[in-house]
């Protein structure tokens, strides 16, 4: 059973300065010295573990890996990036047009530019860009979309 910790002081005058020693003092009995000795001896291994596992990443050099692989992944995203824009960029300049051409005509019928309460225009520029993007089955949220609301006067 451990004993309750022992403290001592000791004060001493050297070179004209007081200096105050604590001497800690613990007592135990056999059976928790042993398990004391087993959870440092676990410390311990735990470090050397540690040690180990550190000095092998430094060795195999695990970073500069894990960079390359990471720059690799970079490049072959931006590679199929480039690819989805080249062959799709048509298609979607294409399908705006389309777009931006009814929503004109729409503009024009509902008299977007004859109204002079900026509340109103604001709705009514959400209502025509969300009825014509449903039409083509692209969402509210969706990028061109969100575009078309940002260019919807200059339409």
């Amino acid at each position: 059973m451990k004993e309750l910790i022992n403290e001592k002081y000791e004060v001493k005058l050297e070179q004209n300065k007081v200096n105050v020693y604590t001497t800690t003092t613990g007592s135990m009995d056999i059976k928790d010295a042993v398990t004391e000795i087993q959870n440092l001896e676990q410390q311990i291994q735990q470090i050397n573990a540690n040690l180990n596992k550190l000095n092998k990443d430094i060795e195999d050099k695990v970073w500069e890996k894990q960079k390359e692989n990471l720059e690799r992944n970079k490049l072959a995203l931006l590679d199929i990036f480039n690819q989805f824009q080249k062959v799709i960029s048509p298609q979607v300049e294409e399908l705006k047009s389309k777009i931006k051409a009814e929503i004109k005509k729409i503009k024009a019928e509902k008299g977007y530019d004859r109204i002079g309460d900026k509340n109103s225009k604001v709705t009514m520029s959400s209502l025509i860009v969300s009825e014509v993007c449903s039409k083509y089955d692209i969402e509210a949220g969706h990028p061109i979309s969100r575009e078309l609301r940002v260019e919807f006067d200059k339409i």
